[in-house]
């Protein structure tokens, strides 16, 4: 079962086996058909399963490895946005392929639906306050160059309370 699969790979990973926790891994997120409710939350599994390779290649600098991996987690449909934001930044800071890094960015804003986006980084504000926060300060990555309005900082200031200043670059 691929959740028995995952946890074993995750133990093994946990030991520092990673050439075991690999193939695991693997095994875990090998495509099967999806007949039953059991299969589609072994999918979810595989989707776990695949992230985790992703995380071990890209940590030893497997990036090839690794950009294949996020390649068939989207073709699989798993893993929501993050294979898309994780394509993003290996285009952008390990191949300098802008603009296909800009494609994989945009493609995974398709994901997360703007309110979603807004309730997530409303609750971190909320969280650094209750934890005794007497400022708190936005620190984005957004930059202007192909932005879209509800991306720019002006509109994460119009659109949470709380943030004591908003600092951007890209």
């Amino acid at each position: 079962d691929r959740m028995d699969l995952f946890s074993v790979g995750k133990a093994l990973e946990k030991q520092g086996d990673l050439s075991a926790a690999g193939k695991v891994y693997r095994i875990a997120a090998r495509p099967r058909p999806v007949t039953t409710i059991s299969d589609l939350i072994g999918e979810r599994y595989a989707g776990e399963a695949n992230l985790r390779l992703f995380a071990m290649y890209r940590r030893s600098r497997e990036y090839d490895k690794a950009m294949q991996t996020l390649l068939n987690m989207v073709d699989r449909r798993q893993g929501g946005h993050v294979p898309f934001v994780e394509l993003a930044k290996l285009e952008e800071h390990v191949y300098r392929n802008y603009e296909s890094a800009m494609n994989w960015a945009l493609r995974a804003k398709e994901k997360i639906p703007r309110s979603e986006e807004e309730a997530l980084l409303q609750k971190a504000i909320d969280r650094a306050k209750e934890a005794g926060a007497d400022m708190v300060i936005g620190l984005g990555h957004l930059g202007e160059a192909y932005s879209f309005t509800s991306w720019l900082s002006r509109s994460v200031i119009a659109n949470t309370h709380g943030l004591s200043a908003m600092i951007d670059g890209h």
